[in-house]
């Protein structure tokens, strides 16, 4: 999620909420299961990301991960 509040797959932004669950049903069905790594700018608003983490429940997918950097040194 970018500091615009747009929502990503990978490097591709994702155009709505329905095609990102779309895309995470077709993932949950894998075997293995893939882990949802996620990772927020630090400006996003957390609503973007709370969607996310939604979608993924209703998807199936069972492992959610956030991914920190930590803050650039002065």
């Amino acid at each position: 999620v970018d500091t615009g509040n747009t929502i990503y797959w990978n490097t591709t932004p994702v155009k709505t909420q329905e095609e990102l669950l779309a895309r995470l049903v077709k993932e949950a069905k894998k075997d293995p299961q893939p882990e949802v790594h996620i990772r927020g700018d630090l400006a996003a608003k957390y609503g973007p990301i709370g969607r996310i983490v939604l979608s993924v429940q209703q998807a199936g997918i069972v492992k959610i991960a956030f991914i920190t950097e930590p803050p650039p040194r002065n």
